[in-house]
């Protein structure tokens, strides 16, 4: 009786260590996808998004950053080397994909400004956050890249664009045309 119940806790003691080993070979997880497709454009790296992943691990210059988007803005102006890694749930994370940013507002733009009947217009600013303006009355700060005339008593304006950092272009002096 005793060898009986010796036998069958072997076998059960057998059959429970096969079951684990058979679920520990199915539990293999698969590695997401890295990410590609980048491009930079107004001061933000984007890549194309990667299927099943939750969040982004961002390594910019050695510091690490967490985004739920395929995407970084960039404020400050340098050189950045930039590694993202995909994660999701139930995956392996991704290999490291790498992208190298360059932001530099201190490029020469030569903002020329026009006139059509009452609208002042000049070309938009690469990576301009926003355009100061000034007339006979004061400060104006103008996100697009055209201005209504509407006080037909004023002599001049000046276009300046600003950037995300704060620093400007050179100021551009248009006298209004009556």
């Amino acid at each position: 009786m005793i060898l009986k119940k010796l036998i069958g806790l072997l076998i059960l003691l057998a059959m429970a260590f096969l079951v684990q080993n058979v679920f520990a070979m199915n539990k293999t997880s698969v590695a997401l996808d890295k990410p590609t497709n980048f491009q930079f454009n107004d001061n933000i790296l984007s890549w194309d998004e990667v299927a099943f992943a939750d969040n982004y691990i961002i390594m910019i210059n050695g510091k690490e950053h967490h985004r739920n988007v395929p995407f970084v803005e960039f404020i400050q102006e340098g050189t950045y080397q930039v590694y993202v890694v995909a994660r999701g749930q139930g995956f392996e994370e991704s290999l490291a994909s790498e992208s190298n940013v360059e932001v530099d507002y201190n490029q020469p733009f030569q903002i020329e400004v026009s006139q059509r009947e009452d609208l002042v217009l000049w070309p938009a600013v690469p990576q301009a956050t926003h355009y100061l303006l000034v007339n006979d009355k004061g400060f104006i700060k103008q996100t697009g890249n055209t201005y209504l005339l509407e006080d037909d008593s004023l002599t001049y304006i000046t276009v300046q664009a600003v950037f995300p950092d704060g620093s400007k272009t050179d100021v551009f002096i248009w006298l209004i045309e009556d």
